[in-house]
């Protein structure tokens, strides 16, 4: 095997090994809350992660799946806020997170939903 591919083959391995510790970051963070709305909204959006921090370049269908969770929970204006307000915190636990994708993910996923925060900044206050 040569240098190249050997180089190639261990970044490969490494983006593996990130995606996969950034999802036990996301099960470490919900667990004790998976009972709350807050905690079930965060292991839903759990699958979402590694395509809105740009590791993953597929939306996959269990993301969509969990988009179509994190709106059924959204049933009132307050439920709005908070889940919006829980998932931007998983957000900024996360650090970077690619804003298009955010953004795209309720379009992309036949899911209309305005909770998902589309930036680290997002108000969530001013959902209705």
């Amino acid at each position: 095997m040569g240098y190249q591919k050997q180089y190639n083959l261990f970044f490969f391995a490494a983006e593996i090994g990130f995606v996969l510790l950034l999802l036990a970051a996301v099960v470490v963070t919900v667990k004790g809350e998976t009972h709350t709305e807050c905690g079930v909204a965060q292991t839903a959006f759990g699958m979402c992660v590694p395509y809105v921090m740009g590791q993953d370049p597929h939306l996959s269908a269990q993301c969509c799946q969990g988009v179509q969770s994190v709106r059924s929970l959204a049933t009132t204006p307050q439920s709005h806020k908070a889940i919006c307000q829980c998932l931007r915190l998983l957000m900024l636990s996360l650090g970077n997170i690619d804003s298009a994708r955010a953004a795209a993910l309720s379009s992309q996923c036949g899911a209309s939903t305005s909770v998902i925060p589309t930036t680290l900044s997002f108000d969530c206050t001013k959902l209705a």
